[in-house]
C-alpha cells in the first residue's frame, strides 16, 4: 500500500470450540490497497485490517467474515457416525 491516508478497523471476538483461526485462514495478506494482519490467542481472535480508503476497507472486512462464517458453517456440521 502506498503512504496515504489510512483507515483501520480492528475486530476481536472470542472463541469458541478449539479452532485455529489462524492458520485456516493466515496470519497476514496484503492486497493492492489493504492489509490484514490475524492475532489469535486462547480465548480470543483479533483481526486488524488496515487500508487506503473505506472502499478497500470494507472489502477486506467481508473477506475475513465470510471466511468465519466457512469455518462456523464446518464446525457445527454433524457427520454420523458408521459401524
Amino acid at each position: 500500500m502506498k503512504d496515504e491516508a489510512r483507515y483501520e478497523a480492528v475486530v476481536t471476538m472470542r472463541k469458541t470450540g478449539k479452532i485455529n483461526y489462524t492458520k485456516l485462514i493466515g496470519k497476514l495478506t496484503t492486497y493492492k490497497r489493504s492489509s490484514i494482519a490475524l492475532a489469535e490467542t486462547p480465548a480470543a481472535f483479533t483481526v486488524k485490517i488496515t487500508a487506503s480508503d473505506p472502499a478497500a476497507l470494507k472489502s477486506s472486512l467481508n473477506s475475513v467474515i465470510k471466511d468465519i462464517q466457512v469455518i462456523e458453517s464446518v464446525r457445527k456440521v454433524k457427520i454420523p457416525q458408521t459401524r
